[in-house]
This record gives structure tokens, sequence and C-alpha cells, in this order.
């Protein structure tokens, strides 16, 4: 098997290399650890409410030489994952992204609430 290749210009030749050109990609702890945290949430990232979490969580798994084990352990201890976000307001939010969060108004207006 040929397993050569390259990753944003930086060229490898096996999979220690590719592993190499992951971790020192300039944003790969961003994008895990913003992909990690949606799906773990069940929603998207909403950069004005989740910024400060998702920064300490970049940096710690930065510190933590990035060991996945540790960013996993750590996103499932937040606070983030035992908390439930509401909509304050009764229009639907857009978050930073575009996507737009429903609010339970919305979800009774079109009989989904509740399992119905």
């Amino acid at each position: 098997l040929d397993i050569t290749g390259e990753l944003d210009g930086v060229f490898y030749e096996d999979i220690a290399g590719l592993a190499v050109a992951m971790r020192e990609h300039p944003k790969l702890s961003s994008c895990l650890v913003n992909r990690l945290y949606s799906y773990g949430t069940g929603g998207p990232v909403s950069l004005r409410d989740d910024r400060d979490s998702l920064q300490s969580f970049e940096q710690g798994f930065v510190e933590n030489q990035h060991r996945l084990p540790a960013l996993l352990r750590a996103l499932a201890l937040s606070p983030s994952f035992s908390e439930v976000r509401t909509v304050l307001d009764q229009e639907a939010h857009i978050d930073d992204y575009g996507s737009e969060w429903i609010t339970e108004e919305q979800l009774s207006q079109n009989g989904l609430e509740n399992n119905q």
C-alpha cells in the first residue's frame, strides 16, 4: 500500500508522518474541539455562548499534548454536558454559523414536542 500523501502542503510517507502532520496542523485543535463539542452537545456551536468553553478545551488539549482521551474526558465532565440550553426569547435564534435553534413554542406549534 502506498500511504504517502500531503496535508495542506506537508508531505508524509507513512502513518507516523501523517500523525505528525495532523498534530502540527495549526487548525487541528480548534477543529477537533469544535466538532467533538458539537457532536457531544447534540447541537450547533454558538461562538457567542460557547467561545470561552471552546477556548478552555482547546488550551487543555494542547497542554495535554493532543491526547484525545483527556479531551474526551474534559468534554464529558464539563457543565456543557449536564445543562440544558434554552432560548430566552420567543423567536428562533440564529447562531454564529447560521444554524437555527428552534424554541419550545415553535415545537408546540408544529406538534413536535413531547414526541408527538
